[in-house]
């Protein structure tokens, strides 16, 4: 990772270098922005770098790129650019083949990890560099975590000090990668679970600080790794949706949806929508409005077109606003019965102060937290998700004054803020470590 042309020493105004995956329209892009403008309140410019996850994700797909960094374009971010990895799908003539084979034959997340840190960084990564005083690289996702490395010793060697680097987990990616049924890019079967999980806490130990989303993450990494800097991090929502949701609570309007779910095109969220669809809407009446809102549907109509010709009117697909279904909407519901990491949706409905049915599965992260337990009386056989949901048609309340409360009180902007700057200090020192210490 090599400069392109003359550096200077970053003598401008401070700066962050904050890496992602380019997944927009995601929970995990609610984060970032939120990261972003955390950043930027306290008064760092940053730079959202975007580095490649998969060996098909390659820097001549202008079409997957411009739609990742045009979905990840946040207000706050001086710049959104993308790593540059010319390797192409992961044959034998590459060179994640070669350090696969080098590697002897390692897992999925080291492959991955591996293929982004092969990344360079555009020009306009570089000037940007130049133009400020890198502190901190904000690093998100254990996959990213050598790519973050990669950048903190291109700002040592340009400005003459380490960055820190501070990594967001988000979740167990080990039990993710499980959970989805991903297989090897080159053995094309499943890695053992021990095997990631060691991946796992390898690249997570490369940072200076870990923050984790929900208590149940702080434990797991905390016992793999007792050694390090922990801290808990309750997340917040993309600040542009969370001024549309509390600007809508106060409107009252006819719904038009009685219920909204919402869901990207991952395995888990087909299996909450099949279980919906199969089992609960049955159960209800035929006059029942529901609005599925996201990328799910694509994976319905591959896998279950039965479903998605039943149920036509609820596939709505993919939206660019999601707080206009949120306002449209009487209720929401999390049928979640698989899946990992803490549900954005969730948040979502109780910044919205929507009345929601939920699973327990659907509290996955938060169940530990004793505001979140109180609040929500999970139903988890389909007669049960089904009788709540009646029951909520019957009530035909819109509004949740404690939902919007627990969200102000747990997961608000202003909060989250506050919290990650608390964390991490004003700024870290030329040796990397970070000022202050706090348990969020």
């Amino acid at each position: 990772m090599e400069p392109k042309s003359t550096i200077g020493r970053g003598s401008g105004a401070p700066g962050v270098v904050l890496i992602a995956p380019p997944w927009p329209y995601t929970g995990s892009a609610n984060l970032f922005a939120a990261q972003v403008a955390a950043h930027a309140w306290a008064g760092r410019k940053v730079m959202l770098l975007l580095g490649p996850t998969d060996c098909g994700h390659c820097a001549d797909q202008a079409a997957f790129w411009d739609r990742s960094e045009k979905g990840l374009t946040f207000p706050e971010a001086s710049l959104v650019a993308h790593a540059l990895n010319s390797d192409q799908m992961a044959g034998r003539n590459s060179k994640s083949y070669v350090q696969w084979r080098t590697a002897r034959g390692d897992d999925v997340i080291a492959v991955t990890a591996r293929y982004a840190a092969c990344s360079d960084p555009p020009a306009e990564a570089l000037t940007f560099i130049n133009d400020h005083r890198i502190e901190l690289v904000h690093v998100n996702h254990c996959f990213e975590a050598w790519l973050g490395q990669r950048v903190a010793d291109l700002v040592e060697r340009l400005q003459g000090h380490r960055p820190a680097v501070v990594l967001d987990t988000h979740d167990v990616q080990a039990a993710a990668v499980q959970a989805a049924g991903k297989t090897s890019h080159f053995t094309r079967r499943p890695d053992p679970l021990e095997t990631l999980r060691k991946t796992e806490l390898e690249l997570c130990r490369s940072a200076d600080v870990l923050i984790h989303c929900s208590p149940d993450d702080l434990a797991y990494f905390e016992a793999g790794s007792p050694g390090q800097r922990h801290e808990l991090l309750l997340p917040s929502l993309d600040p542009r949706t969370e001024r549309t949701l509390v600007a809508d609570r106060s409107l009252r309007r006819e719904a038009d949806f009685d219920f909204l779910y919402v869901g990207n095109n991952n395995r888990p969220n087909f299996e909450s929508v099949a279980w919906l669809l199969d089992q609960v809407v049955p159960r209800l009446g035929p006059k029942v409005r529901i609005a599925i809102v996201g990328r799910v549907e694509e994976l319905v109509r591959s896998e279950r077109p039965d479903l998605r010709a039943r149920y036509t009117s609820m596939m709505i697909g993919e939206v660019d606003h999601i707080d206009d279904y949120y306002r449209r909407s009487r209720a929401v519901i999390a049928p979640a019965v698989s899946g990992t990491g803490t549900s954005i949706k969730l948040i979502e409905g109780l910044c919205a102060g929507k009345p929601m049915t939920v699973t327990s599965h659907a509290l996955r992260g938060l169940r530990r937290i004793g505001e979140v337990e109180n609040f929500f009386a999970p139903r988890d056989r389909p007669e049960d998700f089904a009788w709540a949901m009646g029951q909520q048609l019957k009530t035909g309340v819109s509004f949740c004054g404690s939902a919007a409360a627990l969200y102000d009180g747990l997961f608000s902007n202003a909060r989250y803020f506050e919290q990650l700057n608390a964390i991490i200090g004003r700024r870290a020192d030329p040796s990397g470590s970070i000022e202050g210490r706090h348990q969020a």
